[in-house]
């Protein structure tokens, strides 16, 4: 069912941060979640870990920023939110087959 996905990695490492893969991906996948989100990148337009920054105070890309940041990457926009950051991570080198 849905419901087993919830607190999959929650308790593994403070330390491993969760969206490591945001700077990565680059200013324009950035900014096109932050667009999505309604958050204001004014200022630093190309400085990817300064926009990711901003996406991690607010929690992380939701569902409609992450299908932004894969139409910006030139990735399929289909699917679940864990899916499309997935794709994203992959996109860059990161992620991969941890799914059990």
């Amino acid at each position: 069912g849905e419901a087993e996905e919830e607190g999959e990695g929650e308790e593994e490492g403070e330390e491993e941060d969760p969206l490591s893969w945001l700077e990565p991906l680059g200013p324009r996948p950035l900014k096109a979640m932050c667009k999505a989100m309604g958050l204001s990148y004014y200022g630093f337009a190309e400085d990817a870990s300064a926009i990711a920054e901003l996406l991690r105070d607010r929690g992380g890309p939701h569902h409609a920023a992450l299908r932004e940041a894969c139409r910006a990457a030139g990735l399929p926009v289909g699917g679940k939110a864990a899916e499309l950051a997935a794709r994203l991570k992959e996109s860059v080198g990161l992620g991969g087959s941890e799914e059990g």
